[in-house]
């Protein structure tokens, strides 16, 4: 998690040259702040499980997974807004999609725990909606994946 958080964290901090008439500064600038917040709270934690530093408070660690959906639909859109700058209405929507199902799937998750809560009567269904965020993910980086590609190719065409 430490790593992952650190490599993004190196590439949203790429993103901060972006030119302020494209409109997307602010939301890099929120991006990299929640990924960066974020990342301190994953080396905090990892710390204190090893035992060098105090256990953060639970609400602490519970708000970093807000912190992670802040900072992904600010990035993706920076993503989006960087795509309309430059005239590329499908690279638009197609950030915009990546936000879509990355909200489904967020609200599908927070379902399948719901419903994982109310007992084991439940089970089933949860597991199912487990299934289907699980296909979503993958459908969702098979996507994202895509999307920065294509946004790497439109930014810097040979």
């Amino acid at each position: 998690m430490i790593v992952a958080g650190l490599m993004s964290l190196v590439g949203y901090l790429f993103c901060l040259s972006t030119p302020e008439e494209t409109g997307a500064q602010t939301y890099i600038y929120i991006a990299v702040g929640a990924i960066a917040i974020n990342t301190m709270i994953s080396i905090i934690s990892m710390l204190s499980i090893a035992g060098v530093v105090a256990e953060l408070p639970q609400a602490v660690t519970l708000s970093s997974s807000v912190i992670q959906l802040v900072g992904t639909v600010c990035f993706l859109l920076f993503l989006k807004k960087v795509a309309e700058f430059i005239a590329r209405s499908d690279l638009a929507a197609s950030a915009q999609n990546v936000l879509n199902i990355s909200l489904v799937v967020m609200v599908l998750t927070v379902g399948m725990v719901l419903v994982a809560i109310a007992g084991p009567v439940m089970l089933s269904i949860a597991g199912i909606l487990g299934l289907i965020v699980a296909i979503l993910g993958i459908v969702l980086f098979v996507m994202y994946i895509l999307l920065l590609g294509k946004m790497r190719t439109a930014l810097n065409p040979r």
